[in-house]
């Protein structure tokens, strides 16, 4: 029988990079792509800049989004005539769009809090079907678990957009475009950063993104804590082998651990801004000094989105197509809120 694993996640957290480390380091040379029923060469290096954001999409995983797809994935690649190579997929879940679908719902829907629930609820039963599916074939299971500690990971143009992107979407912009026209009704046909800034800050729920029941897993699987992905994946990646009963390619190895640091240090980066958030918009706020001359666009979102819905605040961000360096410069832009808004933090 062909070696078949699992890596899942239900919100956005490294699987792509776990899932190309795992073959890379056990020295497979191709990877077996279920969606073009073809072999791919295996790249030497996954990461790859896009949308603003580092990911490891040079890498054609098999993405099972819900169980449908995760049954005919698992059945092919059982199903191989190959015995020595290595298969897997990643396995989350079903996407919003999807669930409005098999429930028979519409955009309008959206706005009603008990359809939202009964399309959350068909999200959650149809990953614990997928969770079955994986217990019927026996194959094994890496799972990352995230939570509110590291929601910050997620705060990139590509993942603040994707409650409802699929495989099907090729285009980061296609994705925010759908993301903004179910959500918000409106468009934005700006160009200016500023009013791009602006929009997006009153858009997004960055706190809602990562949000994801974790039901018991009653089956062979590794449990990771995505911040341990981050800080000690030298570590993790080695023991990670030895669950699944792979032999560790030590030439593979040093090779693959400088390409590890690039994506910790990617990851970290963004877990720290998100640490630093309350101390960011306290200092905004009261006039103190500290250096913001780092920050990212999609960091200057979130920081404009907090001070808008929680501190009643906005900023005079016309023509500023960059945060000033310092808090305090920040705070000398700083002008009472006047878009009506819902209020989402107490």
């Amino acid at each position: 029988m062909n070696k078949v694993f699992s890596v899942i996640q239900r919100s956005p957290s490294g699987a792509t990079f776990l899932d190309w480390s795992i073959h890379y380091l056990s020295g497979q040379t191709h990877f077996y792509q279920v969606k073009t029923h073809t072999w791919k060469q295996l790249s030497e290096n996954p990461l790859i800049n896009e949308g603003g954001a580092l990911n490891s999409h040079l890498h054609p995983k098999n993405a099972a989004l819900g169980n449908k797809i995760a049954i005919r994935y698992i059945e092919e690649l059982l199903n191989l005539e190959v015995t020595d190579k290595l298969f897997s997929i990643c396995f989350a879940d079903l996407k919003i769009n999807k669930a409005m679908d098999i429930l028979g719902l519409g955009i309008e829907d959206m706005t009603s809090p008990e359809k939202m629930k009964s399309i959350l609820d068909a999200i959650d039963n149809d990953f614990k079907n997928g969770l079955n599916t994986h217990s019927q074939h026996d194959i094994p299971i890496i799972y990352i678990h995230n939570d509110m500690l590291s929601a910050g990971i997620n705060w990139n143009k590509r993942n603040l957009c994707s409650l409802i992107s699929d495989e099907e979407h090729n285009s980061v912009d296609e994705v925010a475009s759908e993301f903004f026209q179910i959500f918000f009704n409106e468009t934005n046909s700006s160009d200016n950063v500023w009013d791009k800034r602006e929009y997006r800050a009153l858009n997004i729920r960055p706190f809602k993104v990562t949000a994801r029941h974790h039901p018991l897993i009653n089956q062979t699987h590794m449990w990771i804590h995505n911040l341990d992905l981050y800080a000690l994946i030298d570590e993790i990646l080695p023991e990670v082998l030895d669950f699944l009963g792979i032999n560790l390619n030590h030439d593979r190895y040093l090779k693959w651990k400088p390409i590890a640091y690039r994506w910790q240090k990617i990851m970290n980066k963004n877990l720290s801004f998100f640490r630093n958030l309350d101390h960011i918009l306290n200092y905004t706020v009261n006039g103190y000094s500290y250096d913001i001359s780092n920050l990212t666009f999609n960091q200057e979102v979130i920081i404009q989105h907090m001070l808008i819905y929680k501190y009643g605040l906005n900023l005079k961000t016309w023509q500023l197509e960059k945060f000033p360096n310092n808090t305090k410069q920040l705070h000398e832009l700083l002008e009472e809120n006047i878009h009506p808004v819902e209020k989402i933090y107490g």
